[in-house]
Parts: C-alpha cells; structure tokens; sequence
C-alpha cells in the first residue's frame, strides 16, 4: 500500500439526527464512530443494508450532509468546519454520482449546457477538456450533448452524470448505489467504465453499495456497515473468502451467482445482453 497520504480519511465519524419535538424519542445516532481511509487510486467499498448508514456517511463526505462530531480529511486537508469560500472549492474536488441518473440531471438542461453550466461554476478546474471529449471518456458520442435526460438511456444518464463529475477533475468519486436502478446488461457497462477510468483518471472511489456482488468485482478493499458502525473490514477477496462477522457472512450468503468474478467485467462479453441504447 501506498505510504502517501490518503486521499480520504475518517476518524471516528459520528452523525446524529435529534428528533425533539417528536414526543420523547432518542435521537437517532445514524453513523456512530465510523473511521475509513481510501487510498489513492483505491475503489473501496461500504456495503450494507438499507438503514446502515453508508448514504449518511457518504453524504458527510461529499460535504452534502451533517457531521456531527469527527474528523474527515481530503489529501491531508480537514473539510470539517471550514468556511463556506473552502468548502465551496473543496466540493469540487469530491464529487458524487447518485442512484437516480434522470432525477439527478436538470430535466430542463440538455447534456451541453448542462456542462457548460458547470464550467462557468468552476471556471478554474474545468478547462482541460472539449465536451465531446469528455463524452468519449464516458463511452458516449458527441451527438448525445443536445439531448434531455428524457431522451437517454438509464445507462446513458449515468454516463453523462459521471462525465459532469470528472469535468471538475475530483480526487474522489463518491458513487452511491450507481448502478442498482440500472438493467442488468447496462450496470456492467457502467462497472467497466469505472475500472477504466480509475486508470485512465486516477481517481479514487468511494462505493456505495447493497450488494456484495457488485463490490467483489469492483472494490480493493470493503467497510461492512450495520446500525451506523463498521463491523468488518478489509481486503475484498480476503474478507468474501473468510468473513469473521456473522453479519458479513449473512450479506455474503445473499449474493446471486457465487462464481462471479472480476473477468466477468473486465470481458468484452462479460454481462453484455444487449446495446446501451435508449
């Protein structure tokens, strides 16, 4: 592993929503102690069920959501606290793509001036690229840059999200749930283009998941989240072979297809059913 700074680093993480007001109900503690490093160049997973707290964490990280007691760095940089002008710059170094790639799209934008809306944001990180060439990046041709979100694909929605995210040239990818509302043929597509552009960007990722499946073709390393805490963690291949938490071993008996591996991705045939097409 890598002896340079981590691109992120948790410690000890705490989220806490009050429900005052609510008759007498506890507060409800969401993420409670969670720490996590990524690596540069790592794809990491954070797996667990609905309610785990894996969205609350990543939310925290992608300064889109609360933190109420913890540290988080950014490549050695504390983004806790920090004035609205740095948190306005750091943002656009950890971007984020969602499960939804139509809600996340402006339904009134084309792909164009939806970009070109970001440059004028971020005029300083976003010049490094033609549109067409960020599409091509993303496997979409430049043809694609005047239609709607209505007009594209599940899969080709998800494209255009993670090309708006790599237009801003970020050190983290936080991809929550990226390809569940996606058919089965278009989620390896879209797990494929985030293997090539971990090489071809050297972005690091930070996976959001339900499905182990999905992380065990994807992910370097895996954070196992129950009740707001990591209750296992490590070396993906390693940590599916010899899980120790009986919670581990209960998401690992849920996978479909236990013979699944990486080339099933990495193969020009691997999960291909049929074109990305609208």
């Amino acid at each position: 592993m890598s002896t340079a700074r981590p691109v992120l680093q948790i410690e000890d993480l705490r989220v806490v929503f009050s429900q005052r007001g609510i008759g007498k109900r506890p507060d409800v503690v969401a993420v409670d102690g969670v720490s996590l490093c990524i690596e540069a160049g790592e794809i990491v997973g954070l797996v667990g069920e609905s309610g785990s707290g894996k969205t609350t964490l990543a939310l925290a990280t992608a300064l889109l959501g609360r933190v109420t007691d913890g540290r988080i760095s950014l490549e050695g940089e504390d983004i806790i606290g920090i004035s609205r002008k740095r948190m306005r710059r750091l943002r656009s170094r950890i971007q984020v793509v969602f499960q939804d790639p139509h809600g996340s799209l402006d339904p009134r934008q084309t792909v164009r001036k939806g970009l070109s809306e970001l440059r004028s944001l971020h005029p300083g990180r976003s010049t490094w690229i033609t549109d067409a060439e960020l599409l091509a990046k993303v496997g979409m041709t430049e043809d694609l840059l005047d239609h709607l979100p209505h007009e594209l694909s599940g899969g080709q929605a998800q494209r255009v999200s993670i090309a708006r995210a790599l237009l801003l040239r970020p050190s983290l990818l936080v991809a929550d749930e990226p390809t569940s509302a996606l058919d089965v043929s278009v989620q390896a597509q879209i797990l494929n283009l985030m293997l090539q552009l971990r090489e071809s960007e050297k972005v690091s990722v930070l996976l959001i998941s339900h499905d182990l499946s999905v992380v065990r073709n994807l992910c370097d390393r895996v954070y196992v989240m129950k009740d707001g805490r990591v209750v296992e963690e490590g070396e993906t291949e390693e940590l599916l072979a010899s899980p120790t938490h009986p919670y581990t071993r209960q998401l690992i008996a849920a996978i479909p297809g236990k013979d699944w591996d990486r080339s099933s991705i990495e193969s020009p045939n691997g999960w291909r059913e049929g074109p990305d097409s609208p």
